[in-house]
């Protein structure tokens, strides 16, 4: 299974499990009011009513008249219509997800702009980083052990092949963590993350449950803050407020995904072992002799044959006589 083949893997057991946020926040942002308000705000100003008070009065009087069942009808409407709106949404997290990693990027253009990052980000990074490296510890200060620590923690989240990278830096921290199993372990993350995380413990699978919540939620904070552009055809603000909206949730979507990442590789690290022994295959026993086993074990779960001579293990990784 080439890595290619991989793309867009993440989170797809979890996503259909996610647990929703809790709390009046998590109801603002994923229902969409703030967006319906502002909505509002934008169009109100245009209407001649704006400029005719007396007539917001009239329509104040007959809404007090209404009976209560037409009213709560109406209330009832204006929820089921923004409550479905919201759902739909949802349906798209993955999709934008993938647009903003970068997948959807014409080749092209996905390409070039690939090698003017390297060449304009990534390589200054790692020059920087091979300097400090070279300087003696007892001469580093303070700002340049700060500088150390966070190059290198920035360029482990992106893919060291230049082929393998994306045009856009979440792209290249989801790519990273999709690649890392394979790169330390052998495993590929497409085929053994599915079984896996149907070995995981609860409080594991809670813990990467509320971080994939966590960057659908960010991600549908910028869904709304670009489509609530709409409302400049009414209100010029309301492109301003779109732009500040999409700019900040993307700083949220790479906190999340970088906080969701490291879960999913801390569970290839603590607990691989368990495909192992569900799947009875003998236990590497070195991380040289891992890596080789690794791509067996993955190949088994893809194709359905393991390694010539291979023999299943009674338990605890000790092989069967």
């Amino acid at each position: 299974m080439s890595s290619e083949a991989a793309q867009g893997w993440i989170g797809s057991p979890v996503e259909h499990v996610a647990a929703p946020m809790e709390g009046w926040t998590a109801m603002l942002l994923n229902s969409g009011i703030l967006f319906w308000l502002g909505g509002l705000l934008a169009w109100v100003p245009q209407t001649a009513w704006w400029q005719q008070p007396e007539k917001w009065l009239e329509l104040w009087e007959k809404v007090k008249h209404l009976e209560p069942v037409p009213t709560l009808l109406i209330i009832f409407g204006i929820m089921l219509f923004v409550g479905a709106v919201a759902s739909l949404l949802k349906y798209f997290d993955l999709t934008l997800l993938r647009f903003l990693e970068g997948y959807y990027y014409p080749s092209d253009l996905r390409r070039r702009w690939i090698k003017v990052q390297d060449w304009w980000w990534v390589r200054q990074k790692q020059i920087r980083l091979q300097e400090l490296a070279q300087k003696a510890p007892a001469s580093f200060t303070p700002q340049d052990r700060e500088e150390k620590v966070r190059l290198d923690w920035e360029l482990m989240f992106i893919p060291d092949p230049l082929e393998q990278r994306m045009p856009t830096r979440l792209g290249n921290l989801l790519r990273s963590v999709e690649l890392r199993p394979e790169e330390r372990y052998g495993l590929n993350a497409f085929i053994c993350w599915p079984p896996l995380w149907v070995l995981l413990p609860s409080t594991m699978r809670m813990e990467v449950t509320q971080a994939r919540s966590h960057l659908d939620t960010m991600v549908r904070i910028w869904t709304w803050g670009l489509l609530f552009s709409i409302w400049g055809l009414w209100a010029w603000w309301a492109w301003i407020v779109s732009l500040v909206t999409i700019l900040i949730a993307y700083r949220w979507i790479l906190q999340a995904a970088e906080e969701y990442g490291k879960l999913v590789m801390t569970s290839f690290d603590l607990y691989r072992s368990l495909l192992y022994q569900s799947l009875r295959w003998p236990l590497p026993s070195s991380p040289a002799e891992e890596i080789a086993q690794g791509h067996a074990l993955a190949t088994y779960l893809w194709r359905g044959f393991g390694p010539e001579g291979m023999r299943f293990t009674a338990g605890g990784g000790q092989e069967e006589k």
